[in-house]
């Protein structure tokens, strides 16, 4: 599932938020054309993700709709830091079971 907020302000158009097994991702886009995200931040679940969105972007429930999932970033280009957050949280998972 994703959901995406139009905010269109300050440079940035849009932000969107998409889940992924890891967690879920909060992107920022600079403009309707723009496919690449200029930041992405990896949150643990839905509510920290809006609240972050919330925090940073002035979003508001009611700005938020689902979009297709349309594999905004493939698992493979999640950057290296992340990646590494990924593993971090599976590790304690395992380590408290």
């Amino acid at each position: 599932m994703a959901l995406e907020a139009i905010i269109n302000r300050d440079g940035v158009y849009k932000v969107v938020l998409q889940e992924r097994p890891e967690g879920v991702y909060v992107f920022l886009f600079p403009s309707p054309e723009n496919r690449m995200s200029l930041r992405d931040d990896l949150q643990d679940d839905w509510t920290i993700a809006k609240r972050c969105s919330a925090r940073r972007y002035g979003t508001t429930e009611d700005m938020w709709r689902e979009i297709p999932d349309t594999g905004l970033m493939a698992r493979s280009d999640v950057p290296a830091e992340a990646k590494m957050r990924a593993e971090v949280k599976a590790t304690q998972a395992d380590n408290h079971k």
